[in-house]
């Protein structure tokens, strides 16, 4: 249903020739691509609209686009191709903190086996958010939580996992409760 709602915002705004909206419905197509394991599609729309974003002067956009063109090259496994995007999405826009640079830097390094970086990414993403996460920014603390936990650091881990799991309360999302329990579990 996202791919495909999206597909309609995106027709209707290349027609009406507005790039914001079209780069808008990109990112869902990518999303919603990339989320079912269609990751040369998703890769497509990502790069149209950061093609878009580009020519905007759209940095933010440009660094959104990034960070979730490198998760989705990473989970592709074309990790040669993903990490440098993090830095590009990092350099391209001095606000990449609210981009999702860090907490997808710390998914694509957590894939990488690059646990000490992922841990990075999800200690500034945290460090950044003092009074606590939000849903999607969970999804990168998450995945600091596995890196302490693959490196041997259990109280780093639970404080991570403690983190994703209040940004999502009692309430079943996405799989930050399930990679909680899994933390939980060492």
């Amino acid at each position: 249903a996202l791919e495909s709602g999206a597909a309609e915002v995106l027709a209707a705004a290349d027609a009406r020739e507005l790039p914001f909206v079209v780069v808008q419905a990109l990112v869902a197509m990518g999303y919603a691509r990339a989320h079912r394991g269609r990751f040369g599609p998703a890769e497509v729309s990502y790069r149209r609209a950061l093609e878009l974003a580009r020519v905007g002067g759209m940095h933010h956009q440009q660094s959104r686009l990034l960070a979730h063109l490198a998760l989705t090259l990473a989970l592709e496994g074309r990790l040669a191709a993903s990490l440098p995007l993090l830095a590009e999405g990092v350099s391209v826009d001095p606000a990449y903190r609210d981009s999702l640079v860090l907490e997808f830097g710390a998914v694509v390094q957590w894939v990488a086996g690059n646990f000490s970086s992922a841990l990075s990414y999800a200690r500034e993403a945290l460090a950044w958010n003092p009074a606590g996460v939000s849903r999607r920014r969970g999804i990168g603390v998450v995945f600091g939580a596995l890196a302490a936990a693959e490196m041997g650091d259990l109280s780093e881990a639970r404080r991570f996992a403690d983190a994703a799991r209040s940004a999502v309360g009692d309430r079943d999302w996405s799989y930050l409760g399930q990679y909680c329990d899994y933390v939980d579990g060492f």
